[in-house]
């Protein structure tokens, strides 16, 4: 019997992936964050009645997926995925703040090309505005082998990004990988995956003397439709790092009764049942079958396929064997009653969802 399940820890921060709602291709990522956090939140209306206005029902919607990541540090693309604007490589003029240089001579040569006047700071405090001819400017001789301080403005190409008025937060896929630990050691991965993501369009950046600063991002996950038009936010996938040892408390084939005719076959479905909240599964290994009367229904060949041979009754047994030691086999029955041929036919397997176990 295996020990009690108390649940997981899920340890450290997120590791965040997001890609194109379109194409699939990655095109951002968030992996040296300082702290992650997902949020489901309902909105209600209660009904309230009878003998001293007792609450007979409390109806939830509104559902809201949000998620939160701080970064560690700071990328351009954080910004367009708030902004929703495309960081371009451009021409464009920038200011430098401090050029500064000791003057050998009254032609002083400095690091860029101005575009426009130099503002110039002398080491007795003193300050000019200097026309350029191409990357020098003239001082006046009283200032050759002191400190000279410029800054101007000068073209160049460079990577940028404008936050515009009017353009929309981006919409990308997401994807969160979030670690996990049982207490027997063992480890897995549960993977968050949102289709659509949205940015709240919000950044806030403080800079501080003695800190670096940390990137906020935020948004929400947007309903979208799948099966047959039923709305989703997100799915939560547990990946293990080592197989996965999955033990059913019992199985049940379905349908668990058949009526066959000579020559008919059919292929049952063998769920493992799960308590709720877990959803029943489908098993396909770790399988054996074996029939009481192999000349009335077989189902050597092939294995899992009852095969009716002739009239009569018969019981097929089928057993799943874990793969955990110590574990017992969980066993169930399929009853067979086959009757004379009326025209040889097989029965594919059933299409998956359509079985009800009883």
């Amino acid at each position: 019997m295996a020990g009690r399940y108390v649940g997981e820890a899920l340890v450290s921060v997120a590791d965040v992936k997001m890609l194109d709602t379109k194409t699939g291709v990655e095109i951002g990522e968030a992996i040296a964050l300082t702290s992650s956090g997902i949020e489901s939140t309902t909105q209600n209306v209660e009904v309230s009645g009878g003998f001293l206005n007792s609450l007979l029902f409390d109806i939830r919607f509104g559902r809201r997926v949000n998620l939160t990541l701080e970064s560690a540090t700071f990328k351009m693309e954080y910004l367009a995925f708030q902004t929703g604007t495309v960081i371009s490589r451009a021409i464009r003029d920038v200011y430098e703040f401090n050029d500064c240089q000791t003057a050998a001579s009254t032609t002083l040569t400095l690091k860029h090309t101005p575009t426009d006047k130099v503002h110039v700071i002398y080491d007795d405090g003193a300050v000019d505005d200097l026309s350029a001819t191409d990357n020098t400017i003239t001082i006046p001789a009283k200032y050759v082998n002191t400190q000279v301080m410029a800054s101007y403005y000068y073209g160049g190409q460079f990577e940028n990004i404008t936050v515009d008025a009017t353009t929309e937060p981006m919409t990308v896929k997401l994807l969160m990988n979030v670690r996990s630990r049982k207490q027997d050691g063992t480890t897995g991965t549960y993977q968050v995956s949102i289709p659509l993501f949205k940015f709240d369009g919000n950044f806030n950046l403080t800079f501080t003397s003695d800190g670096v600063s940390a990137m906020a991002i935020a948004g929400s996950s947007l309903a979208y439709t799948q099966d047959c038009g039923k709305m989703k936010y997100c799915d939560w996938t547990y990946i293990p790092d080592d197989p996965d040892t999955y033990i059913p408390s019992e199985i049940v084939a379905t349908p668990s009764k058949y009526t066959l005719s000579v020559g008919q076959k059919v292929t049952p479905f063998v769920v493992g049942v799960r308590n709720p909240p877990y959803a029943n599964v489908i098993l396909t290994e770790n399988l054996s079958f074996a029939s009481s009367e192999a000349s009335i229904a077989d189902v050597s060949t092939p294995a899992g396929v009852i095969t009716a041979v002739a009239p009569g009754n018969a019981e097929i047994t089928v057993t799943y064997t874990p793969t955990v030691e110590g574990e017992e086999p969980r066993v169930t029955t399929i009853a067979v009653t086959v009757s004379a041929a009326s025209g040889a036919s097989e029965v594919g397997i059933a299409k998956t969802g359509s079985a009800v176990v009883k």
